[in-house]
């Protein structure tokens, strides 16, 4: 069993709270993969993750705020740039989740990249469906039925303020999350 952590307050970022950037800040991100201009092309990519909103409180950075609540609103000072790395991932996860809904019958366009559309980010897709459709079958033989949500915006503001996201894929099933 886990160790318990200590309890501390975890009190969101409050909207208004003064932020100062360090004169030192620079570009934490690593450097453009040999051959690459290292330029950012949201355009490249068909996909509707780009346009999504961004919580200023997301789950995905949470540790961050936890730790620094200032940090949330820090971030908004600073340009919403993508990297290279980050435009196939986004286009990864949605090849992933264009083969999860196509399994449950979906009718749904898959994503296309001229850049990005390779072995790996079909090997990589497959093995996220292969995974997540076991652990739905795992649940309905344990339970006799699930639920799968695919890409669900949660809404967890009354926790952390301005606090939602979506979810990659969510199984539930009686008793079970």
């Amino acid at each position: 069993m886990g160790r318990r952590k200590e309890s501390r307050d975890v009190s969101p970022p409050v909207k208004d709270a003064p932020v100062r950037a360090s004169p030192e800040a620079k570009d934490l991100h690593p450097p453009a993969p040999p051959g690459t201009s290292g330029e950012s092309d949201a355009s490249r990519l068909d996909d509707k993750h780009h346009k999504r909103a961004h919580a200023v409180c997301s789950a995905s950075s949470s540790k961050m705020w936890l730790n620094c609540m200032p940090s949330a609103r820090l971030q908004e000072l600073f340009p919403d740039e993508t990297r290279v790395y980050a435009e196939r991932g986004t286009y990864v996860h949605e090849l992933g989740e264009f083969k999860l809904r196509k399994a449950h019958g979906e009718k749904i366009d898959r994503p296309s990249s001229e850049e990005y559309d390779d072995e790996d980010a079909e090997r990589n897709s497959d093995l996220y469906c292969e995974i997540i459709l076991e652990a739905e079958q795992d649940m309905k033989q344990e339970h006799g039925e699930s639920i799968m949500c695919i890409e669900e915006k949660l809404d967890f503001s009354p926790w952390a303020p301005e606090g939602f996201g979506s979810v990659d894929c969510l199984l539930c099933a009686p008793g079970e999350v």
